[in-house]
């Protein structure tokens, strides 16, 4: 039988980016019902509280599409918390989250989706594994320091944690995501470290991941502020 699965799309000010992801996503969708592979039954677009005209955009795009859905935040809560609106949502037991930018393309989750008849709890995409990665130097030598410290203090034998394209079994992990208190970029960290600490599987898999102008995150700042979430999250759950 073939899985059934919920797509979740954190957005946030994402009037120019997300349009040419969700039309890929609906030919993606398109082909693979024609196919007789119905895979994705819904596609819930959580809107962060915008300041653009992002919800205007998705809400347009979504009229005429039984399967897109927009849900919008009153105002910005972070990217962590608009997945976790997603997951009380969501009527499907199997979660992919993807970033609207569409930076990891969507036929990419062919390559997860293998590992579900292992009964993985989690898995999820990796830039780091030797797939092809388009991304600018300095990006990849701060991705592969803050790495090293998320080995250490968080969970080891992960390459990159911070991917945003991971496929969820809810049935099994529901339980750690109602659980997360990181509402911002460090919600991949706090999940994958409770699922740790809860004794869930997770498998990394190489997926290919292009840059996409437009990027919220400001790598010395944000950096700055992930690194500090490492010690914090590692704090809050020292004695689970």
């Amino acid at each position: 039988m073939l899985p059934k699965i919920s797509i979740i799309i954190p957005a946030y000010n994402e009037k120019i980016r997300i349009l040419p992801y969700l039309e890929e996503i609906n030919s993606y969708i398109k082909k693979t019902d024609a196919e007789n592979k119905e895979i994705f039954t819904e596609v819930l677009i959580i809107d962060d509280g915008s300041s653009d005209s992002t919800p205007e955009v998705v809400n347009s795009f979504c009229k005429d599409k039984e399967k897109f859905q927009l849900i919008s935040h009153d105002k910005n809560q972070g990217k962590g918390a608009a997945i976790k609106t997603g997951a009380k949502n969501a009527k499907e037991d199997l979660m992919l989250f993807t970033d609207a930018d569409g930076s990891s393309a969507i036929k990419e989750v062919e390559k997860l989706l293998p590992f579900l008849h292992e009964s993985y709890d989690i898995i999820f995409g990796s830039r780091a594994m030797g797939a092809k990665l388009e991304a600018r130097f300095y990006r990849k030598f701060l991705g592969r320091v803050f790495n090293l410290f998320v080995k250490l203090l968080l969970f080891p034998n992960v390459k990159d944690s911070q991917c945003g394209f991971k496929l969820i079994n809810l049935k099994t992990a529901r339980d750690v995501v109602q659980k997360i208190q990181e509402t911002g970029f460090s919600f991949d960290l706090e999940l994958l470290h409770l699922a740790h600490l809860k004794g869930l599987t997770f498998k990394e898999v190489p997926i290919e991941w292009h840059h996409v102008d437009g990027s919220k995150i400001n790598v010395l700042t944000d950096g700055v502020k992930m690194l500090g979430s490492i010690f914090k999250i590692k704090k809050r759950n020292l004695f689970q």
